[in-house]
């Protein structure tokens, strides 16, 4: 990515966050980036391109963050605690400083359907290495599980009062999960 791009896509996040998808316009987003309305043009055809592009970003940031604690970590228990750290808590926090968060939220959940859904499908395969790895997974469903912590660390937030409430759903998934996962003496094994 050209330093340009990444200029205009910070710029964009930050406009999106400050109006919402339906408010802002390119327009807005090149005067944020300092650059002419033609440029955001020549990078990306339209609104919808770029916030799909934002949100790609997004998803890489957070994956390289997660995958650089996780090499610092040698229990189960903290790389489910670092992906919920920096991802669906992270997420949570970024959407709450933004002044159009729910217009925000659906703006993306309308757009980049095919970017949020390959997220999805990232972090399973990310979760089922990462079950592999640290229990004796003959006797468990494996995908099932991946999806599960997956889904439910995403959707925690529906419905919740705050934060607070975030961190208290993801502390019962990790619980839940440990639970539930074969040869206890396993669990807390490092990896070799």
């Amino acid at each position: 990515m050209t330093e340009r791009n990444q200029l205009i896509l910070d710029a964009a996040y930050r406009v999106f966050s400050r109006f919402g998808v339906a408010k802002t316009t390119m327009a807005d987003i090149a005067q944020e980036a300092g650059v002419a309305r033609q440029t955001v043009y020549n990078a990306y055809q339209n609104k919808e391109d770029l916030l799909r592009a934002v949100t790609r970003k997004g998803i890489a940031n957070t994956e390289a963050q997660v995958m650089s604690a996780w090499e610092n970590s040698d229990t189960f228990e903290t790389k489910l605690d670092h992906f919920f750290n920096l991802g669906p808590l992270t997420w949570y926090d970024m959407v709450q400083a933004s002044p159009q968060a729910a217009e925000l939220i659906d703006g993306i959940h309308r757009v980049a359907q095919a970017e949020l859904a390959e997220a999805a499908q990232l972090w399973r395969g990310h979760f089922q290495r990462l079950l592999d790895t640290h229990f004796d997974t003959t006797s468990l469903n494996v995908p099932a599980v991946a999806d599960f912590i997956y889904a439910t660390a995403i959707n925690a937030k529906f419905g919740a009062e705050g934060r607070g409430d975030i961190e208290n759903r993801l502390a019962v998934l990790k619980a839940s999960v440990i639970a539930m996962l074969p040869d206890e003496q396993n669990h807390r094994r490092a990896i070799s």
